[in-house]
């Protein structure tokens, strides 16, 4: 609804700030999917295998037209009914699903790539990634600078990678293990000792 409120200029001055195109109403939903499937992949993880893996090369074609359609369409300003308030949740629920899927084939296709020792390490990096990269993807306008090549594409990757692994192994990893180890000193609940652990497994 902000997605067709922003685009129609229905709200008043005052409210514009709700459908600033970085806004978190109007990404929600795409966070909320990837909490949704990591919800699925723990209490329903066969029935989630049997969705997405007894035809792979089905449903990975109709995630990736999710993507590529609205996108496609969007930019030639074409079905701006459906575009306009669906192509973000369209294109989360395509990454979602070849997400999933990849996580559940890892050794299918393309997915061999992601499941590798480098892009694992990019994954590990991913948060960091996405808290610094504003700094040195943005126009050097912001800060005053003509053209430098470190914020310039592809150039401002280097600094970014750089200093994203800086904040995660200097300051995010001591954080996460000081958490793991105030997990461990703390005594469990009655209610955690007496519960089972159940592992989903997919077939």
């Amino acid at each position: 609804m902000l997605r067709v409120a922003g685009y129609l200029q229905w709200l008043p001055p005052a409210w514009q700030w709700l459908v600033n195109p970085y806004s978190f109403l109007l990404h929600c939903d795409a966070l909320g999917m990837g909490c949704g499937a990591a919800f699925l992949l723990h209490g329903h993880a066969g029935r989630v295998w049997a969705w997405l893996c007894l035809r792979p090369g089905l449903v990975c074609a109709a995630a990736f037209g999710g993507i590529v359609i609205p996108t496609a369409l969007a930019r030639l300003f074409l079905a701006g009914f459906f575009t306009v308030p669906l192509t973000p949740t369209c294109q989360a629920l395509g990454f979602v699903i070849l997400m999933v899927q990849s996580v559940l084939l890892p050794d299918w296709g393309a997915y061999r790539l992601l499941n590798s020792a480098a892009a694992g390490q990019l994954g590990v990096l991913s948060y960091s990634l996405y808290i610094w990269q504003q700094l040195f993807c943005a126009s050097p306008a912001t800060f005053g600078l003509n053209q430098p090549w470190w914020l310039s594409f592809p150039g401002w990757l280097a600094p970014a990678l750089a200093v994203a692994a800086c904040s995660y192994y200097a300051f995010e990893r001591p954080f996460l293990s000081l958490r793991a180890r105030f997990r461990r000193a703390a005594p469990a609940r009655p209610d955690q000792e007496a519960r089972p652990r159940i592992v989903n497994q997919a077939p």
